[in-house]
């Protein structure tokens, strides 16, 4: 019993921390990506995760929604604009800890 009990927090802890990772690399990909045109005096508004909610993000990225989603999807990749919306969807503004100041207005 304490066995299985050590197994599911081993495994809790673990996937907890490969999903932080992989939130801390989609923000670096949003910063690195997005926030070239989407800052203040850039050529788009300027965004941040908590702009929206969840949902709201992932309908965004499933309709291809973005003005230049071809040439974003082609220079970002399929792989990385998952990990971004992965990022933008745990600190959207419905998260547990939205992130309002990543680009500043």
């Amino acid at each position: 019993m304490k066995f299985k009990k050590f197994l599911i927090y081993f495994l809790t802890v673990y996937f907890m921390a490969l999903t932080n990772l992989w939130g801390d690399e989609g923000k670096d990909l949003f910063i690195k990506n997005c926030a070239n045109c989407h800052k203040s005096g850039g050529s788009a508004p300027v965004i941040n995760p908590a702009d929206k909610a969840g949902e709201i993000w992932k309908k965004y990225f499933s309709r291809g929604r973005h003005p230049d989603n071809e040439k974003m999807m082609s220079s970002i990749g399929e792989e990385n604009s998952k990990k971004i919306l992965n990022y933008l969807m745990n600190n959207a503004a419905d998260s547990e800890h939205p992130e309002a100041a990543i680009i500043p207005k």
